[in-house]
């Protein structure tokens, strides 16, 4: 393959990663407040509160597996992506309108917008030839 296009692929697979990362982590760190009143939130802020939990450790883990370009860490970010799709599609059209309580950050158009726009380009990313190759060289490794 051309030397050119391979050096773009693995500056996309680091940007994807490092940018999952960054999500994870800032997710984590706006989520350590919560932590000193978890026990007074009402059941509906607790799941929340979980559910932004789970998705911030996820991001985080997902971006480190796609900086090592571990082909389960596409796999999974690929589908992950496709369902925040969905629901952000769902969310802008009114088909899915969440409780305010579940809303962590501003509850703005313009967040799902970015998030909807930003996830459609990690699976047109992540489904790339070029990108996958990269990927699927690391599934005959002896520890993947």
């Amino acid at each position: 393959m051309n030397k050119e296009r391979m050096q773009i692929s693995a500056f996309i697979i680091l940007a994807i990663g490092t940018v999952e990362i960054i999500i994870g982590e800032i997710e984590m760190l706006m989520l350590i407040p919560g932590l000193s009143h978890y026990a007074s939130l009402i059941a509906v802020e607790r799941i929340g509160f979980v559910v932004a939990s789970i998705a911030a450790i996820t991001s985080f883990c997902l971006g480190l597996g796609i900086v090592r370009e571990r082909p389960r860490a596409r796999t999974l970010l690929i589908f992950f992506s496709c369902l925040i799709v969905v629901s952000k599609l769902a969310i802008l059209l009114k088909a899915l309108v969440l409780p305010a309580t579940l809303e962590i950050f501003s509850s703005t158009s313009n967040r799902h917008t970015i998030s909807l726009i930003y996830h459609m380009l990690i699976v047109v990313a992540l489904k790339d030839p070029v990108v996958h190759a990269r990927f699927k060289k690391r599934s005959g490794a002896i520890n993947p």
